[in-house]
């Protein structure tokens, strides 16, 4: 049996409709959403921040399941995401970016580089800290499936996360060079 995870958009609503279910009513918003960037501050603890929906908490998410989606220092799981860093702790710039398309990836300024599909329940984000600190993001253009770039510096503590609307599909490994990142992802 495969896992949801590995099961791509397309074959997911070739499924549903073959069962006999209505396709989404969801509405794709992206002609109207507005892109946002946001400079959030946070604190490392262990080498991990998350990225969780509205209702959900940092316990909802740990320990991940063995069937998490993972694309190596990024793990999925419904209602959250957990966003590995190399920096153990101490505090830690993230610049997200909510953008209505998928932005480009910024290659030269990053040693690792991840993209991961994520099914948001709410449509309501927020960067979370392991104590439970949350940093509210603006409103996607409503609940569904989203795709995350996370970009990772190894040698300095400032990481971004781009996140647009798009199909579920498979975890890619954009850029992975660094020492840290390299066994995490299996390269």
């Amino acid at each position: 049996m495969r896992h949801a995870a590995e099961v791509s958009e397309e074959e997911l609503a070739a499924a549903v409709t073959a069962a006999g279910f209505p396709p989404d009513p969801q509405l794709d918003r992206r002609a109207t959403a507005r892109p946002a960037t946001l400079r959030v501050r946070t604190q490392v603890v262990a080498g991990q921040l998350y990225l969780l929906d509205r209702g959900h908490t940092v316990a909802s998410v740990l320990p991940l399941p063995n069937d998490a989606a993972s694309a190596g220092i990024v793990d999925v799981v419904p209602g959250g995401a957990v966003l590995w860093t190399p920096h153990r702790s101490g505090p830690l710039d993230l610049t997200v970016v909510l953008a209505p398309y998928g932005p480009e990836p910024v290659l030269d300024d990053h040693d690792d580089i991840v993209e991961i599909s994520y099914r948001s329940p709410t449509g309501q984000l927020s960067i979370t800290e392991l104590d439970g600190t949350r940093h509210d993001l603006p409103s996607l253009p409503g609940h569904g499936d989203y795709r995350l770039r996370y970009h990772v510096r190894a040698d300095g503590p400032a990481h971004l996360l781009q996140i647009w609307r798009d199909a579920r599909r498979r975890p890619t490994l954009l850029k992975v060079t660094s020492p840290w990142a390299v066994p995490r992802t299996g390269t």
